[in-house]
């Protein structure tokens, strides 16, 4: 369906969600079936930054204070739900952010790769 401008649409709606990223989307997808459902977005398309920032992947301890608790608190019915496996994750810097990169990789329980790997 292509997209419309606010004037051309009707504005009334059981449910609003604001941001149409993988989270926004899927969340209408799934009250679609039972209420009107009116997903905004601001960019000009659709999950313009969702992927890449989310990549699929669960971290317990990213983000300030309040998303940590969010993510902790999701913890226990993600990993009963059987939605956690280990995944594999590659981080890329600069040489100009290797000391940031090297402070987190001594925080992790990651394995470096060198170049060559």
């Amino acid at each position: 369906m292509p997209a419309r401008w606010p004037s051309e649409m009707d504005a009334r709606a059981d449910i609003v969600i604001i941001g149409a990223g993988i989270a926004g989307v899927s969340l209408g997808a799934a009250l679609a079936p039972y209420a009107g459902v009116m997903v905004l977005e601001r960019e000009a398309h659709a999950a313009t930054h969702a992927t890449s920032r989310s990549a699929a992947i669960y971290v317990r301890n990213y983000g300030n204070g309040v998303i940590r608790a969010l993510n902790e608190a999701s913890h226990p019915p993600l990993a009963e739900g059987g939605y956690l496996s280990p995944r594999g994750v590659m981080t890329v810097a600069r040489e100009a952010d290797r000391s940031v990169s090297d402070a987190e990789m001594d925080r992790s329980t990651a394995e470096p790769l060198t170049p060559e790997e």
